[in-house]
């Protein structure tokens, strides 16, 4: 866990600028909500960000979750929000947790309710406690993400097409995301 433990405000802003720069930090609580939400038997999965997890995470990427319930997911991980939808770890004192997690719910439409459901269903235990969809379905999400989520491709409309063809043969049709409101979806 990083602890910043500083006097003044020019101290504290130093000491969480150097946390940010390193490449990859390790966090014992990162390691400990992932075991809980294990013991827990959560529903959810890492979409993006589990390379590493438990053990090391990137401190400028946030962590993509994708749960059954948001509720159930961020009460069982102890976290908190501190903006519209990024969260980070509780803790006692005043330290800086990294890293940042974002969660997206199952009923949201962030993906289609059929792939949704598939990606939970068939999650697999990745590094012993994370939970990240089997390598067929996070390919699919993450194609999924980068048309309807990302826009990608929006300035070639002929490949937009081809990519959200394929994307509905396979997952279904979008619909719109209570996350996202964007004019090319869907």
């Amino acid at each position: 866990m990083i602890e910043v433990k500083a006097e003044t405000q020019a101290e504290k802003r130093k000491a969480i600028r150097e946390a940010n720069s390193t490449d990859h930090l390790t966090s014992r609580s990162v390691s400990e909500m992932f075991r809980t939400l294990f013991q827990a038997k959560t529903v959810y999965v890492v979409l993006s960000g589990y390379q590493n997890l438990p053990a090391c995470y990137h401190p400028q990427k946030p962590i993509l979750i994708y749960a059954k319930s948001e509720d159930d997911f961020v009460r069982a991980a102890g976290l908190n929000r501190f903006d519209k939808c990024l969260y980070q770890l509780r803790t006692g004192d005043n330290s800086v947790v990294f890293p940042k997690f974002v969660v997206r719910e199952h009923e949201s439409n962030f993906l289609p309710t059929g792939m949704g459901s598939t990606i939970l269903k068939q999650r697999i235990i990745y590094n012993e406690t994370v939970c990240v969809p089997s390598p067929d379905m996070a390919f699919m999400a993450r194609i999924y993400q980068m048309v309807y989520h990302e826009g990608y491709y929006r300035d070639n409309k002929e490949a937009l097409v081809e990519a959200k063809l394929f994307l509905e043969q396979r997952c279904g049709t979008p619909q719109r995301c209570k996350y996202t409101d964007v004019s090319w979806f869907g």
